[in-house]
């Protein structure tokens, strides 16, 4: 099952946030949690790639961010950027790729495979909102069939 749109989206543009960027948010159309890309390191911080909630406000995701990361100081900013197409377009267009690179050139060993479960991780959630789409659950129809008179 592929639920991966014709939507345009400005690669170039992409790979440069995340070159760019200490760190970065990524939303999805199919579901509503969020991708956290934190390229900050210290001597005991590793890079963090993490599937978190969905906020309210940028000062909540300052917050959560502060309580994940104690150890770090609060970024100027964090950049967001929403990805129209399905979470394996990640992996398909050389964006896991680059996001791995930038981990990596952190010195701190496993983060490809750390950054490949994440992956997984969102694949699964995309599944699951696909499912339950197909099922109607957690959705409400706009049109109804007319029950058969018998």
């Amino acid at each position: 099952m592929s639920m991966d749109m014709d939507f345009p989206i400005d690669l170039d543009e992409v790979l440069n946030i995340i070159d760019t960027s200490e760190v970065v948010v990524v939303r999805f159309s199919t579901i509503g949690k969020r991708l956290l890309l934190d390229f900050r390191t210290s001597h005991s911080d590793r890079p963090m790639v993490k599937v978190v909630r969905r906020v309210r406000s940028a000062e909540e995701r300052f917050r959560d961010l502060k309580r994940m990361r104690p150890g770090l100081v609060l970024p100027e900013q964090i950049v967001s950027f929403h990805w129209p197409k399905e979470v394996a377009g990640l992996d398909r267009m050389g964006v896991l790729k680059r996001i791995i690179a930038k981990c990596e050139a952190s010195g701190h060993a496993g983060m490809e495979s750390e950054c490949r479960k994440v992956l997984v991780e969102l694949q699964g959630l995309e599944r699951a909102e696909l499912i339950n789409a197909i099922k109607g659950e957690g959705y409400q129809a706009l049109w109804e069939r007319e029950p058969k008179e018998r």
